[in-house]
């Protein structure tokens, strides 16, 4: 009984972080642009998820000592939607490319990339 009372009770008494940090990142599109696109991204449970303006968006993601990579995908019958974040975890430095493939396998040219800071959050 004992074997698993204590591991329930350390259990109880030290839950687990549902929000284990995250980054703030933005970005410009243009130089000129006055106001920088801001997103957030955070890591709930085993998930990282991304907060922009108007966009709540679950990620799949490759996480390395140097590098978290997040990636997603949209099919729709016409087309397809990739969007890639890279986070240097060192620098706070990141990229974002975001593709669309049309249904005949041809990249259209509609896609962009862009590059910002971010900032760490606990």
């Amino acid at each position: 009984m004992k074997r698993f009372l204590l591991p329930l009770l350390a259990a109880l008494a030290f839950p687990t972080a549902v929000n284990a940090g995250g980054y703030d990142c933005e970005y410009r599109w243009t130089k000129s642009q006055s106001e920088p696109h801001v997103f957030t991204v955070r890591k709930e449970g085993n998930q990282y998820i991304s907060y922009g303006k108007y966009l709540k968006s679950t990620f799949e993601h490759n996480e390395s000592k140097d590098f978290l990579v997040l990636y997603k995908s949209y099919s729709a019958e016409d087309q397809a939607h990739v969007d890639v974040r890279i986070i240097n975890k060192n620098t706070l430095a990141f990229v974002f490319s975001t593709t669309y493939i049309l249904a005949d396998g041809i990249h259209n040219g509609n896609g962009s990339t862009g590059f910002g800071r971010c900032k760490k959050i606990t």
